[in-house]
């Protein structure tokens, strides 16, 4: 699936990265939705996610 995903334009990239997201890490879609540039952690290259129960 992530084959047929043109990366070159913006929203190429970003759907890449949600594709990517879904498979390797297991998010659903809710956790997904509200990520946000301030949840990453660009020095120690983090992304935190609040989950179900309100988990990191």
């Amino acid at each position: 699936m992530l084959i047929y995903i043109n990366q070159f334009p913006l929203a190429g990239s970003r759907n890449y990265a949600m594709t990517t997201l879904f498979w390797e890490a297991g998010l659903r879609r809710s956790e997904l939705v509200n990520c946000d540039v301030c949840h990453f952690d660009l020095e120690q290259k983090r992304l935190s996610i609040l989950g179900k129960g309100r988990n990191e």
